[in-house]
């Protein structure tokens, strides 16, 4: 899922990505843990030069101008998604992006804190994220070939974000939900939202709507990042489950340690004497960094 220097490989899209660091401002910002602070915080971190991660340079012998049409022609034929383009990425490239947000940001581990159903007694349960992703591309592959053998993938259209869509053999055509798509149906009950989702993700059909499996194929090639787990208690062992939302997830634990960056700010600006613009402009890990180098004195 991950590349060097933050960049994300979206495998539905067949699209790289390049994220940027959380720095305070954007820490500073968040608020909620719906959907659409989801969204915006992905659009906030969305770097426009993903190109970069992929072009590789051009041999020396090759002329200045032919290099410059060479590297124009690789950046045009990358798939990437680009600030104000995250509303509509598919909510299962979406969750991936938010899952290398958290890694980049907080590391691998995943930790809960949960009480026993049966004992009753508190206890602390951890996993990795990367073990998780794979865990669900492992489990996932199997329904996505059955899907995949019946139907054709047709590449998107777009020059900048092209989402492919999906013509299945019973005539049906249809692109995968996005973020726009979540938003539109928020307060709608069961009903509603499946019906207003297979209006907006079907494109064409052959066949009665009542008999359409579209949801059920998008369901199948892009599983979003939402689990119900295992966790053992440390005291009597009992097994139980628990529910893990990348997305919710990721928020909470932003908003819990948004609590700790004022306290940063100070302690750095009384060390430093910098203005407020440029700590809360500090790349994450840096400003952490500098406070425990203060710290440390």
């Amino acid at each position: 899922m991950a590349l060097a220097n933050g960049y994300v490989q979206l495998p539905l899209m067949q699209a790289t990505v390049a994220l940027r660091q959380l720095n305070g401002f954007d820490e500073q910002w968040i608020d909620n843990t719906d959907t659409l602070t989801a969204i915006e915080l992905v659009d906030r971190l969305l770097l426009d030069k993903p190109y970069l991660a992929s072009v590789s340079p051009a041999p020396s012998s090759v002329a200045a101008n032919d290099k410059t049409v060479a590297a124009q022609q690789q950046r045009q034929s990358i798939n990437t998604a680009c600030p104000g383009q995250a509303i509509d990425l598919p909510t299962a490239e979406r969750d991936r992006l938010l899952a290398a947000i958290y890694i980049n940001n907080f590391g691998d581990t995943i930790r809960a804190d949960m009480q026993c159903s049966r004992c009753e007694q508190p206890f602390e349960t951890e996993f990795s994220l990367a073990d998780l992703i794979a865990t669900m591309d492992k489990t996932a592959a199997g329904n996505q070939a059955r899907w995949l053998e019946q139907c054709q993938v047709m590449p998107g259209d777009s020059a900048s974000l092209a989402q492919p869509s999906f013509l299945l053999k019973n005539g049906e055509q249809f692109r995968l939900p996005t973020g726009r798509d979540e938003l539109a149906i928020a307060g709608m009950d069961e009903q509603q939202a499946y019906q207003h989702l297979l209006s907006a993700c079907l494109i064409r059909s052959d066949i009665p709507r009542e008999q359409s499996t579209i949801l059920a194929a998008a369901e199948a090639l892009a599983p979003v990042m939402d689990f119900t787990l295992n966790a053992h208690c440390v005291e009597c062992h009992h097994q139980q489950t628990f529910h893990f939302a990348m997305q919710r997830y990721l928020l909470q634990t932003l908003l819990a340690h948004k609590t700790q960056l004022m306290p940063q700010v100070h302690k750095i600006a009384s060390c430093y004497g910098w203005t407020l613009e440029s700590i809360l402009n500090l790349p994450r890990h840096q400003r952490r960094a500098l406070v425990e180098l203060i710290d440390a004195e």
